[in-house]
This record gives C-alpha cells, sequence and structure tokens, in this order.
C-alpha cells in the first residue's frame, strides 16, 4: 500500500507534488527496444514525487521513490543504459529488473549508468524498476534510460572440445601433420577456473572466425561486450617455460594456461595465425605488467633448444602488452610497434559505444598475427602454446589462435630450370611439378599471372604450389627461352578395319611444322621419341605406320641449312574409324517423297552428309542432290551418300560412300510360302504391314499356321493403306508308303499299301482319271510288273495335289499248288519257323519280295525247321517241295 501525503494546507505551507505517472508497475512506462547499440529512443524523468512499490526490495538500496519501466525483449541480451543529465554528478540511482512479473525475485540488479543483461527470453515482458539508492533522497536528479540490443558477441566453451580434439579437430582440422602426446595446463587443474577451450566469432566483426582461446583467467568471462573488468577469481601456478620471454625485469608468472603437442611435417614450413588480447590495454598496466604470450618450438629429433616463434615480425621479441601497445590509449608510456595493435574498446570505467558493441570483454587486441617457422620434413617436433599474467596477478589476457590453421606450408614446386618455347606459346605451357601450380614474376608477392600471359625470351618465371588449400611460400624459376617459331600439327587418317592402325606420309606436315619460316632454310625430320629428335638420331620413314594403336605422339625436328639452330615440336597421330555408311536402314515412303537428311540419325551427327543419283556421281563429287530434304522419286531404288568427318578430319581416306535404299511403298508384290498347313507370306519390299487371313483379324506377323484344307484369301495392308489380296489353296500331303513295292500274279492296286485317307489312284503324276480299283467284285485294275501307280489322299473333302508313285516287281506267287497235310507254324515268325509233313519233305527255300533267295535247305525228313533270326523284318516266300508237290507260304518275320 502506498503511502498516502497529506496535505495540511492550512496548518503548515508545504509545495505538494503530482504522483508520477509510472509510480506502480501495473502503470509502468513501456521503453521501445533500439536495434543496435545506439540508443534510438530515450526516456528521461526523475524520482520526484514517486513513492514506494509493494514487494521487497532484494538488490542494494532504498526502494522508496522508485518508478517502473517495462520492455519486451527482442534479443537474448539487452542494454540498459542510464545517464544523468548532468554527465558531471555522482549516479545517486540503483534498478532491479524482474521478469514477467513485478512481485517476482529480481533477475539482475544495476547500480552503473550501463549494463548488460544476458539470458532474456524473446518476447518476454520484462520490469524496470529505478529508485534512488539512498535513504529519502531528495535531490531528485534527472535522468534518461533507454533499452538498446549489444552487437552480437564472441561465443567460448570448455567442454565442446577435449585437449586432444583442440589440436585434431580445431588446430588441424587435417590428416596432413601426424600428432601425437598431446598435454594442457588450465586452472581447472588447479582447482579454478576453465582457461582453455574453443571460440566462434558468431558472425561478429572479430577477425578470426573460430580456433583455440588459452587465457589466464575464464574463457566464460572472454565473450563481448567490453563492459565490466575481466581478473582471474584465484591465483594458480605460472609456467618455468615462460621465463626467458617475459619481456620484464621482473619475471614472476602466474596463471599460466598451455597446450602442447608432438607433431612430425612433411614439407619444410610451418604457420599459424592468432590474436592477443588483454584488460591491461588502457591502463597504467601496460605500462608496468607484461602479461605474455609463447610459441614455443623444438626439434626434438635433433635434441635442439626451443625456439619462440610468436614474435613481433621480423624480430625475436616476444608477444605481450609490453611489446605492441599504443600511447594514444595511455600516455604513461612510450608505443611499443603500435602498428600491430588494433583495436581500444575503451575502460570500464569510461564505457562508450564501442565498448557496448566489442566483440570480445578486453580493453584492446592486436591485429592478426602470424608464426611461422622453418622445419625438417619427417623430423619429430614438439610445440607448446602458453599464457600467463605477469606479476601483478590481475586483469586477463588472452590468446585466440585461428582454427584449422596449423599448417605445414609446402616446398616449392621442381622442374626444369630452363624451359623453351616457341613465339605465341602462353604460360600455361611451362611446367612444374607439384600440386595446383600458380606462375609469378617476382619470387615473392604479387599476384598470378593470368595463364594466357604470354611468354617473352630470357624472363625469368616464378612458380608456387598449393597443398590442401596452403599456398608455398618459396618458389621455383623457370627461365623460358624462345626457340625457332615452328608449328605443332595433328595429322588426323582413317582406316575401315578398326585395328587403330594405319599409314601415314610424314612430309605431309612439313608445311604445318615450318609455320612461317622458308622452306628452303630448314629441313624437317620425324623421330619416334623426343630425346631421339634432340639428339637427331633414328629419324622415321617418310612413310610410316603407327606404333601405338589410334593416337601416337611423335616428333618433328626442324633444323636451319646452315648453323645448328633447331626447335622440337609434337606431331599427333590419330587413327579414326572410317564413317560406317554400310547397312543402311532403308527410307520408306508412300507416295516417294523423302526427306534424305533422315540419314543422318542412322550414320551420326559427326559427319557431314553429300546425296548423290548414283555411286560414279559421290566418287567424282558431281551432280549432287540439291535439296535432299523434299526428295521424290516413283520407284523403289537406290541414292548414294558421300560421308566426311565435320571437323578435324579432312584426309581423303575419311571419306566414304554408302548406298541408301529408297522403297515408294505403293508398289510391292506379294508371294506365299507354304509349309504343309503353315503359310508365310512374302513382300517384294520390306516395310511394317499387317496381314489378315479370309475374314480374320489383321495381325502383324506374316505368318499363318495350322490353315484348313481348301481355299482362302490372304490380305496385305500396307502402311500407305494399299491392300493386296492373294488366293492359294491348301492341301493335304500326298499319302505315305514305299515308293517300291512287289505283288504275286493276280493282286491289283488295292493290293498296294499306302497310308492316307480316301486314296485315290492315277497312272500319271498329275491330272488324269482315278484307276477302277472297285472292291464288289475283284479288283478290276490289275498291277503290271515294273509300272508305276500313283496315290492321292483326300482330306476334308480336299484332293492333295502330290500323288505318291509306287513302282511294282512281280515275284514268286503263292499258288493253289497245296500239299496235303503239310502244316507250319508261327506266322509271323521270329526265330524258328517249323514245317511237318506225314511223308518226308525234301527241300525247303526262301525268297524275299524281290525274288531273291535268302535262304536254302535239304531236310529229307518229315520235319523241317528254318532259322528266320538272322533276316530283317518284313515279308518272305517259303517254298517247300515234298516229293513231286510243291507249295509256296507267305511268311511275314517279326
Amino acid at each position: 500500500m502506498k503511502k498516502t501525503l497529506l496535505a495540511l494546507l492550512a496548518l503548515v505551507p508545504l509545495l505538494t507534488f503530482a504522483q508520477v505517472a509510472n509510480d506502480e508497475c501495473a502503470t509502468a512506462t513501456v521503453l521501445t527496444v533500439s536495434p543496435d547499440a545506439n540508443c534510438t529512443t530515450t526516456t528521461t524523468n526523475t524520482t520526484q514525487g514517486a513513492t514506494a512499490s509493494a514487494g521487497a526490495l532484494t538488490c542494494t538500496g532504498f526502494a522508496d521513490d522508485d518508478i517502473w519501466y517495462s520492455f519486451t525483449a527482442t534479443n537474448e541480451r539487452a542494454f540498459i543504459k542510464l545517464a544523468l543529465t548532468n554527465t558531471t554528478a555522482a549516479n545517486p540511482y540503483a534498478f532491479a529488473v524482474y521478469e514477467a512479473s513485478c512481485s517476482s525475485a529480481s533477475i539482475y540488479c544495476g547500480n552503473t549508468f550501463n549494463n548488460v543483461i544476458n539470458n532474456l527470453t524473446v518476447g518476454q515482458v520484462y520490469y524496470v524498476r529505478v529508485y534512488s539508492t539512498a535513504n529519502a533522497y531528495t535531490l531528485f536528479a534527472p535522468f534518461t534510460i533507454c533499452i538498446a540490443t549489444p552487437q552480437t558477441a564472441i561465443t567460448t566453451s570448455s567442454t565442446a572440445y577435449t585437449p586432444t580434439q583442440l589440436v585434431t579437430d580445431v588446430l588441424l582440422n587435417s590428416n596432413q601433420v601426424a600428432i601425437s602426446n598431446v598435454t594442457s595446463s588450465s586452472g581447472v587443474d588447479f582447482g579454478s577456473v576453465a582457461s582453455l577451450g574453443s571460440f566462434d566469432y558468431n558472425g561478429t566483426t572479430f577477425a578470426l572466425q573460430n580456433g583455440i582461446i588459452l587465457a589466464n583467467g575464464a574463457i566464460a568471462t572472454a565473450p563481448g561486450p567490453n563492459t565490466f573488468f575481466q581478473s582471474p577469481p584465484a591465483v594458480w601456478a605460472g609456467d618455468p617455460d615462460l621465463v626467458p620471454y617475459i619481456p620484464a625485469t621482473s619475471t614472476v608468472n602466474t596463471n599460466a594456461t598451455s597446450l602442447e603437442f608432438d607433431f612430425v611435417p612433411v614439407s619444410s614450413q610451418i604457420s599459424l595465425n592468432y590474436i592477443f588480447a588483454s584488460e591491461e590495454y588502457g591502463l597504467a598496466f601496460q605500462c608496468m605488467y607484461a602479461d605474455t604470450f609463447a610459441i614455443l618450438l623444438t626439434d626434438v629429433t635433433e635434441a635442439t633448444p626451443a625456439v619462440n616463434i610468436a614474435v613481433i615480425p621480423g624480430t625475436t621479441t616476444p608477444i605481450s602488452v609490453f611489446t605492441i601497445r599504443d600511447n594514444a590509449y595511455n600516455s604513461g608510456c612510450p608505443s611499443a610497434n603500435a602498428q600491430y595493435f588494433d583495436e581500444f574498446y575503451g575502460l570500464q570505467s569510461d564505457l562508450t559505444d564501442t565498448s557496448y558493441t566489442a566483440p570480445v570483454n578486453f580493453n584492446g587486441i592486436t591485429v592478426p598475427l602470424t608464426a611461422q617457422a622453418s622445419v625438417i620434413p619427417n623430423h619429430t617436433y614438439h610445440i607448446k602454446f602458453v599464457i600467463a599474467n605477469h606479476f601483478d596477478m590481475i586483469g586477463n589476457s588472452a590468446v585466440f589462435i585461428n582454427a584449422s590453421n596449423f599448417v605445414v606450408i609446402p616446398d616449392a614446386p621442381t622442374g626444369q630450370a630452363e624451359q623453351t618455347f616457341i613465339y605465341g606459346t602462353t604460360i600455361e605451357y611451362l611446367t612444374a611439378t607439384g600440386q595446383n601450380i600458380q606462375w609469378y614474376a617476382t619470387p615473392t608477392g604479387g599476384t598470378p599471372l593470368n595463364i594466357e600471359t604470354l611468354l617473352t625470351d630470357g624472363t625469368v618465371y616464378y612458380a608456387s604450389q598449393t597443398v590442401d588449400n596452403i599456398e608455398s611460400t618459396e618458389r621455383f624459376a623457370v627461365t623460358a627461352i624462345e626457340l625457332l617459331d615452328i608449328g605443332f600439327a595433328t595429322y588426323n587418317t582413317c582406316e575401315s578395319d578398326a585395328d587403330g592402325f594405319a599409314t601415314f606420309t610424314l612430309s605431309s606436315q612439313n608445311t604445318i611444322v615450318l609455320n612461317v619460316l622458308e622452306p628452303e632454310d630448314y629441313t624437317v625430320a620425324y623421330f619416334l621419341t623426343e630425346a631421339d629428335a634432340e639428339a637427331n638420331l633414328n629419324a622415321l620413314p617418310d612413310v610410316f605406320t603407327n606404333t601405338v594403336a589410334y593416337s601416337q605422339t611423335i616428333y618433328a625436328r626442324v633444323t636451319e641449312v646452315d648453323g645448328t639452330t633447331y626447335a622440337v615440336t609434337t606431331i599427333t597421330l590419330n587413327v579414326t574409324a572410317l564413317p560406317d555408311v554400310s547397312n543402311l536402314p532403308a527410307l520408306t515412303s508412300c507416295d516417294g517423297s523423302f526427306n534424305l537428311t533422315e540419314i543422318q540419325n542412322a550414320i551420326g551427327y559427326q559427319f557431314y552428309l553429300l546425296y548423290f543419283p548414283t555411286e560414279e556421281d559421290a566418287i567424282s563429287l558431281t551432280n549432287a542432290i540439291d535439296f535432299p530434304a523434299n526428295y521424290s522419286t516413283t520407284t523403289t531404288g537406290s541414292i548414294w551418300i558421300r560421308a566426311t568427318y565435320v571437323s578435324g578430319i579432312d584426309n581423303e581416306s575419311c571419306v566414304a560412300i554408302g548406298e541408301q535404299e529408297l522403297i515408294v511403298n505403293d508398289a510391292i508384290t506379294v508371294s506365299l510360302s507354304t509349309s504343309g498347313q503353315t503359310i508365310t507370306v512374302v513382300t517384294s519390299v520390306p516395310g511394317t504391314y499387317q496381314y489378315a487371313l479370309d475374314s480374320g483379324p489383321y495381325q502383324t506377323s506374316n505368318v499363318f499356321t495350322n490353315v484348313s484344307y481348301g481355299t482362302h484369301t490372304v490380305t496385305v495392308l500396307t502402311e500407305c493403306s494399299t491392300v493386296y489380296l492373294m488366293s492359294f489353296t491348301v492341301a493335304p500331303d500326298a499319302p505315305e508308303g514305299q515308293t517300291t513295292q512287289t505283288f504275286i500274279e493276280g493282286e491289283t492296286i488295292d493290293d498296294l499299301e499306302v497310308e492316307g485317307e480316301n486314296i485315290k489312284w492315277y497312272a500319271t503324276e498329275t491330272g488324269g482319271t482315278p484307276l477302277d480299283k472297285t472292291a464288289t467284285l475283284n479288283s478290276l485294275t490289275l498291277l503290271v510288273d515294273g509300272a508305276t501307280y500313283y496315290a492321292s489322299q483326300t482330306i476334308d473333302g480336299v484332293e492333295s495335289t502330290q500323288r505318291l508313285g509306287i513302282t511294282v516287281t512281280k515275284i514268286l506267287s503263292t499258288n493253289s499248288n497245296t500239299i496235303a497235310g503239310l502244316a507250319y507254324y508261327p506266322n509271323p515268325v521270329k526265330n524258328l519257323f517249323t514245317l511237318t509233313h506225314k511223308a518226308a519233305i525234301d527241300t525247303v527255300k526262301v525268297y524275299n519280295t524281290l525274288g531273291q533267295q535268302v535262304l536254302a535247305k535239304t531236310v529229307n525228313n518229315s520235319q523241317a525247321m528254318v532259322d528266320f533270326s538272322a533276316l530283317n523284318g518284313g515279308i518272305y516266300f517259303v517254298k517247300v517241295q515234298a516229293g513231286n508237290s510243291q507249295q509256296t507260304i507267305k511268311v511275314v518275320k517279326e
């Protein structure tokens, strides 16, 4: 509850004040947050007339005259700038900051003019309670207040990387150098603050983007702005290795932080960049104390003493507040190497806008400095980064070492120190062995020469190489020596057998090689190797077949006729496949109109084509077709194509001539090929056709299978919609049977054996009338010995057009003569055929169907056994003689 002032006007003449508008939290004045460190909106006020607010004050002072402000956070950090309008007066005010609610505990207490609040929540409302620190304060000094946004600061971390990772992943970030034996020492090793870790510039103006930070105090307080003085919270041990490099009479040092490791370089130089920063800049400390940083390098292999490579450029002077300072910021002592001092961010006792925009919380920093050293490749080295506080044991200093910056500088490239060239040659033709070569006009400094820079005689050019984005500082010198102005040639030819070898007439390149030189003043010879050309040995014959398939470089030597001056150049021999104009796909047209340029798709666009009506015209290059895209003909035929390479190959051996068939699709003939019930439609001209059988559907195949016997019609539909009809008959094949058969007297055509349906017999192979073979009585057509009879068959009412011819031969007959009481078995027979008779059987003879005797046996017994086992299967005739009687038996051998 606010105190109420009662005006006792009648008793005491007191001056009263109206209640302040923002006297309560509920009526807090809303402040606009400026987008940067500069206050764009400022509010002026005083606590005069203000009364105490409810709620205890957790900050120092007496809030009996408090007034309230609020703002909405637009950043995680904010400046609260409080300033008296009378700048010479002492500050009587303090303030407290509350988050979201005025009744909550304060999150910040301030009693200076400028304060940075961290870890705000963007979008959250915060309340500022301003009050005089004295109880019953009555001066009521006017003040201004604003909320500004500090510049983004660098970030630091002592936990993101282990000491080993700081070396391998941050400092090096490369496999170029072998690392071992990483050790470190920092405040945490002595129970104090973390003084070793990593940093990131976080988008600020800080010159190094990221890397390692070593400090003699807490790295957590290193991020800007520079609004409070950093000092180690405790003292820990110094480092004796740093003592020789402290540029002061007293070498007492404390709070040392170090990082060290072994490495093996692969080339002869190392380099890294760093920035030194200190709170001692601008104070008397810069004249009294020498916080120092060193990089100590030791050749372990050679056991040499350590050398400090963190020095003022061109000297052996170590880096410290003593050795780099500018008396513009403290006149108590002279400047030292002020050209290497970069930024002064002010003193905490006199904060300026520069203080609030500082990316680091140090009074001053140096420019980026470079530590370099020559090393011996493959030696083991030990390197130690160390920083310490000198003597006073207050005021933090730090060193920022750039990431991916511990680099092994490549050696200069190597090569031939004198290199020859011909007029018009550019610098890109100079050679040096190395990676990513660049050429310069000077041994140091300068900018790389353009690769199109023309070489001049006697000029020295300098080459550097770049390995893993690191350029060598040393350069390789090459003196350019101009030779005769000769040319180099590419000699192309073609061959058809595709083996990559061809014959070249080398002298045909003399004109190109001599370039502008007079032929009568020089000789040209060709060689297989450059060494032979230089020595003028083993010249090649004029007619030469390449020894390396497809492409081979040989060398031409041009020598003055009246002197010893010579030059060597290259000749590239290329063997290329002849343009392939064989087996070109036919072009088709319905009306005879053709676009001959469609042939280009089949041959390829690397060739230039000309079209001719005859082969002779193509050979002689006469009568070329003028408008190949609009060519007309009424008949199917051919034109001729002459193909050459579009560019680069103009040798006559690279000309190919081929025939191109032109098909006028309306002019075709159709024929049929039959095989049994399979019909194949044949067109006189290749093309895309559709085929139909009788009234069936169209198909793309020209083959019909299982066509029924009878007469049919096939339809052919061309691409031009022309219809061709053709009738044909499918007839059965001739019946099957033996083309030679035997008969005995009295047999007819009915006794001939054939396989088929509805057999008809003819006396002729074609035509004629069927022979009479009526079987109701005896067959009328008797077989005649030596005659040929022809059989057809009829299936589904269709008679075969082909007939089976059978030639017959008469053999012994099985006449009606019999021997009474003769018995025989078995019939058919496989092995033994047995005959029995009541009287004696004299002889038994066996004949084949041709009448040839194949067995004979004298019996003179009532029983005879004939062995058929050796005979082939078929019909045989057995003739038996018994006394005056004989009988012929027809036997079938199985």
